[in-house]
């Protein structure tokens, strides 16, 4: 009994070191500036030859300003996409502590199909008076379909072209009643015009 209450209190120990060793790296790290990087593709759907929207939101989670702060922006081959605005890369000189920025590009692609949207490439120095340059990468929005325009144009258009011939076709099954009824209306109010001129002779 006496040996199991030793290697317990020995274990007890060592996990109360690794936990304050762990913690105190951790706390050491929020010290320093900390960037997440989200990447989104904002548009609900993609379309060949039609704009896409690419934003890209830079947040300084750490307790110290992130200096030199690079965003760049590898995945857009020019076989693939047309670049319409903005660019593929951004510089911020200095980002404050619990703050974020933002940068955006405009981007079409050239044929449908499915594409795999991959991180973009920080680089940032996590300390102001440190030539040291942390290195990582925003988040990935992963693969997603890009549709032929001729697909989605019949899958989600408003079939404007439908509707007009169902207006069409409408027009004879409303006209035809309405045109009998207005008939109808004439002859009465003749015959009534007829009757009440007879009286009063």
């Amino acid at each position: 009994f006496a040996n199991y209450c030793m290697i317990m209190r020995y274990t007890t120990l060592t996990l109360i070191l690794i936990i304050t060793l762990f913690c105190r790296n951790i706390a050491c790290d929020i010290s320093n500036a900390k960037l997440i990087v989200q990447k989104q593709v904002v548009n609900t759907y993609l379309v060949e030859k039609r704009d896409i929207l690419i934003q890209y939101d830079v947040f300084n989670v750490g307790d110290e300003a992130a200096t030199s702060v690079e965003l760049t922006e590898e995945n857009f081959p020019s076989e693939y996409f047309k670049l319409k605005a903005g660019s593929l890369s951004a510089r911020w000189k200095f980002l404050p502590p619990k703050s974020n920025v933002s940068h955006a590009v405009v981007i079409v692609p050239v044929n449908g199909g499915y594409f795999n949207f991959t991180s973009a490439f920080v680089s940032y120095k996590a300390k102001e008076d440190s030539d040291d340059i942390t290195y990582g990468y925003t988040t990935a929005p992963g693969e997603l379909p890009i549709y032929n325009l001729k697909e989605f144009n019949k899958k989600f258009s408003y079939h404007l072209k439908d509707w007009l011939t169902f207006a069409i076709m409408c027009v004879p099954f409303v006209l035809i009643p309405f045109l009998l009824w207005n008939s109808s209306a004439t002859k009465y109010s003749r015959i009534a015009a007829q009757s009440k001129k007879s009286k009063t002779h």
